[in-house]
């Protein structure tokens, strides 16, 4: 087997709720890196797998609208794969476009004995999700897969491509699967603990098929080109309290693992365990359900990095059995979330931090200049904007306006529509960014911490995209041009218990008024392409003069 894991075919299946969480986080990062690479972005060997009967549908329209302004924004797009199944929907249709779906249509005649499930829940119409009734999501979810995976769709996107890709391999590269979601819910759970054994049967069944192997040698087969590891975290949301008491999470987490089938566990080379003592920062309304309150989390980051982990591994490391893999921070004494306890590679906080004094140059400097507010009607307006000015080498608005009618850019399509996207992009990604810097509440004590964020200051990003209603970022307010200071970005917030604070990784004394003087606006007699002049503002405004290191594991 090569050892050049680049040649690898990468998978991650995200399960659940959780899962698709762990996703989005993915999606963040990603990106991010991609910033960092520059050019067209960085193409990823990942492909994204999200196959679910009912949870995550409103971070799947986040994915979706990411996806699209990925696109439109035009900047290192980071053009990963992306496809949904929502199983629902497949069982749904093969049911005759049936308005219900119960379990006395879709179960096996032993489960309608009466025995394990009571006639409501038979009955009980599951298009709507579980209603965290585990049996319930046992079953649902092993026979909707089965029905589902009939479809020429997921034939081609879901397992049966994974499938498709290890008879393929023919040992010349490997298939290596990341499944990822909440050990403590109803869907993630279900599917973590049942999808690596239907995976690996699935695959051994398709080698003895199409390669012609007894079952002996197609097993072996398997074993040698499909690669599986499991990431197991504590929920990215939380459920409100059950008879006056909130759950019990690391016990539902073991419990997960105390009954974890034996036919999975032997499908499953490494296990990531990503626990923690602090719930996630509750969300301030539930969703559509009005039953979970979600919230993105730190340690779905962390799930990032152990996909990246599996993802690089050397074929003896990633061929491991049974072996646990607990990072640092799921480990006990680390329930603040700052970055020595994250215990991420040195290249995930430098790229959200370059990222994040990228769009300040974005929200407090470009955006002021050429997009209008709905209330502005002047259609001249943009033509007082420096950015143009220095883009044509002239002063005037008049001249720019000149300018601009006399050259072949037009500003809608070549600059205005791409920033608009962009500005979207990144008002999710500070979104986030301030999400995943709080810590959350203690799961046992129900009490809040006095410390909150330590990793990014949140009220400075939710200055920057203008959380207050009616206003926006004003360079004013920050020292203006001149006196604006990048490093106060990622300058951590101090623990509010012992008033310490982690190192800045950047110390360049970057001002917007030295930025603007930096950039390149001008080269060969003609305005450069606006792209061209975004790359040149990230690689500024990303540069360092310090390194600082952490390991994950």
């Amino acid at each position: 087997m090569p050892e050049n894991v680049m040649l690898n075919h990468n998978y991650v299946m995200a399960e659940g709720g959780t899962g698709v969480r762990a996703l989005l986080a993915a999606h963040m990062y990603l990106s991010a890196k991609a910033y960092a690479a520059g050019e067209n972005g960085r193409t990823e060997n990942w492909k994204f797998i999200y196959e679910t009967m009912d949870a995550g549908a409103e971070e799947i329209e986040q994915l979706q609208k990411l996806v699209r302004l990925d696109s439109e924004s035009e900047f290192c797009d980071p053009h990963y794969s992306f496809h949904f199944c929502r199983l629902a929907e497949k069982v749904k249709e093969k049911l005759a476009r049936d308005n219900t779906m119960s379990l006395k249509k879709i179960a096996p005649a032993w489960y309608r004995n009466g025995l394990l499930l009571t006639e409501e829940q038979l009955e009980r119409d599951l298009l709507g999700g579980y209603y965290r009734d585990l049996t319930l999501g046992s079953v649902v979810s092993s026979a909707a897969m089965q029905c589902a995976l009939e479809t020429e769709e997921d034939r081609n996107a879901g397992f049966r491509a994974i499938a498709d890709s290890v008879v393929a391999s023919n040992n010349t590269y490997e298939t290596r699967v990341v499944m990822v979601g909440s050990g403590i819910g109803g869907e993630g759970r279900t599917n973590l603990c049942t999808h690596p054994a239907m995976l690996r049967k699935l695959c051994v069944e398709r080698v003895m098929e199409d390669l012609r192997m007894e079952q002996e040698q197609a097993k072996a087969y398997v074993e040698q080109n499909l690669k599986i590891a499991v990431i197991m975290t504590g929920s990215a949301f939380r459920f409100p309290a059950m008879n006056g008491l909130d759950q019990d999470v690391a016990g539902l987490v073991a419990g997960t693992l105390r009954n974890f089938p034996e036919d999975s566990a032997e499908a499953v080379n490494l296990f990531y365990l990503l626990e923690h003592d602090q719930c996630p920062v509750q969300a301030t309304k539930a969703s559509d359900s009005r039953e979970q309150y979600k919230h993105a989390h730190a340690i779905e980051l962390v799930a990032v990095a152990a996909m990246e982990d599996f993802f690089s591994l050397s074929t003896e490391h990633a061929s491991k059995k049974h072996c646990p893999v607990i990072p640092h921070y799921s480990r006990p004494g680390n329930a603040l979330t700052n970055w020595e306890n994250l215990g991420l590679p040195e290249e995930y906080r430098q790229y959200l931090s370059a990222r994040l004094r990228f769009d300040a140059a974005l929200f407090y400097w470009l955006r002021p200049q050429l997009i209008q507010a709905p209330e502005e009607n002047d259609p001249d307006k943009i033509y007082e904007a420096e950015f143009l000015a220095r883009m044509f080498k002239v002063k005037t608005p008049r001249k720019v306006k000149e300018a601009v009618l006399n050259s072949s850019v037009d500003l809608e399509e070549e600059i205005r529509k791409p920033l608009k996207a962009l500005l979207a992009k990144e008002t999710m990604f500070l979104e986030y960014l301030g999400e995943i810097s709080l810590t959350g509440k203690n799961w046992e004590t129900d009490s809040t911490p006095a410390y909150g964020s330590t990793l990014f200051n949140t009220e400075r990003i939710e200055e920057m995209i203008g959380k207050e209603i009616g206003k926006k970022a004003d360079i004013r307010e920050r020292g203006g041009m001149t006196g604006f200071q990048f490093d106060e970005l990622t300058m951590c917030p101090a623990d509010r218990r012992t008033e310490q604070r982690e190192e800045n990784i950047y110390n360049t004394r970057l001002t917007m008024d030295e930025l603007r003087k930096q950039v390149k606006y001008f080269e060969h007699g003609n305005p450069r392409p606006f792209q061209d002049i975004l790359r040149d503002i990230y690689e500024i405004c990303s540069e360092r003069k310090e390194r600082r290191h952490y390991g994950i594991f």
